[in-house]
């Protein structure tokens, strides 16, 4: 039973994320609920997943024509900054409080998006 769960979670994970729901996040939780491992190993984990969602995403809309390729490297670029800057920043918190500043993180985008107002449409 239980190898079958922890195949259903993921796809249902993969699935949601798909439809542009943040399955990155949903997996966090998943396995920090059913694994023993470090949140450190975790983030990685979702950050690998999201290298494969996105660059699916990528593939898809840059052969549709939508990607602006200048802006898409001038982000690219602050991303991997901000990647350097939150590992050293997060080698120097306890994983306890990463933990809890990621839960706090996840409800409160979460509500942000519960509670957004849709433009309407003319």
């Amino acid at each position: 039973m239980m190898l079958l769960l922890e195949g259903l979670v993921p796809a249902l994970i993969a699935a949601l994320s798909g439809l542009g729901i943040g399955g990155g996040g949903l997996l966090v939780i998943y396995l920090s609920a059913v694994t023993s491992q470090p949140h450190l190993m975790l983030q990685g984990t979702n950050l690998l997943f999201f290298i494969f969602s996105s660059a699916a995403a990528s593939a898809v809309n840059g052969k549709k024509g939508r990607i602006r390729l200048r802006l898409a490297a001038i982000v690219s670029l602050c991303g991997a900054v901000g990647i350097l800057l939150g590992f050293a920043l997060l080698k120097a918190i306890d994983p306890v409080w990463v933990k809890r500043i990621f839960g706090w993180l996840l409800i409160v985008s979460g509500l942000l998006t519960l509670f957004k107002k849709k433009k309407k449409e003319p």
